[in-house]
């Protein structure tokens, strides 16, 4: 599963509680990622193009600022296969990969799609995550990283994470599409709850996916958030003026 938007959130939890195997068998715990200067938590997939590329910037990115005290972790979630380890060590990435075969750390910092990464402070807050390849991937952690280092206000970190007008990631479908689908097929199996998330991404994708946006003020609507519902449709009409849904 692959999806071709990115999305920003500023995130104030902590991370999750988990410890986890790494390829060479030994643990490792979740505390180990507080205390340090920041911290980058990559959930990957084996053979993704996506998972491919940002492997590839993230590994230049770390070489790049582990002088600074940052610290990295990829995560491979799901059953992996002994194929499947051979090829994960066969990476030799200078970061650890934990493996995740009962998706315990994936559902706690609950990831929807392939590649995802998260950002956290030195506190262990989660401040920023993002999903999909953005083309424009590495000066996205840079700035990210640079900003829980202090070396970069929060109005500039938020000018370097922009979108440029360029497409933003790479892959098979545009926009938010799997990511309203997703959504969808949570409504329709009683979950409307949970749809809030998905259909968010699809909303903050680049471009954004007006049909969720819609859906996603109308469920705001039914959970009595009057206020947040109102602003959104507001902005649904801005970015889409003749839209059937407004």
């Amino acid at each position: 599963l692959f999806v071709a938007s990115s999305s920003r959130a500023e995130v104030t939890g902590p991370i999750p509680d988990f410890k986890l195997k790494q390829l060479d068998g030994t643990s490792f715990d979740s505390k180990q990622l507080i205390g340090q200067p920041a911290v980058v938590v990559w959930f990957m997939r084996l053979k993704q193009e996506a998972s491919s590329k940002a492997l590839k910037e993230l590994t230049e990115v770390y070489r790049e600022y582990k002088a600074a005290g940052v610290q990295m972790v990829a995560i491979a979630s799901g059953k992996l296969e002994p194929k499947a380890l051979k090829q994960l060590k066969a990476l030799k990435t200078p970061f650890p990969i934990l493996l995740d075969p009962k998706r315990v750390a994936y559902g706690g910092f609950k990831v929807i799609v392939y590649p995802w990464v998260e950002f956290v402070d030195a506190k262990g807050i989660r401040r920023f995550h993002y999903s999909g390849h953005r083309r424009d991937f590495a000066v996205v952690v840079r700035a990210n990283l640079d900003f829980l280092l202090g070396r970069l206000s929060s109005a500039e970190r938020k000018k370097r994470v922009s979108p440029s007008a360029a497409p933003a990631t790479s892959g098979t479908l545009g926009g938010g599409k799997i990511y309203y689908r997703l959504a969808h097929k949570l409504i329709k199996g009683g979950k409307r709850s949970e749809a809030k998330a998905p259909l968010r991404h699809a909303w903050e994708s680049k471009p954004p996916h007006i049909d969720a946006g819609a859906d996603l003020a109308l469920l705001l609507l039914e959970e009595g958030d009057a206020e947040e519902a109102l602003g959104l449709l507001r902005d649904v009409e801005k970015k889409a003026p003749k839209s059937p849904r407004i």
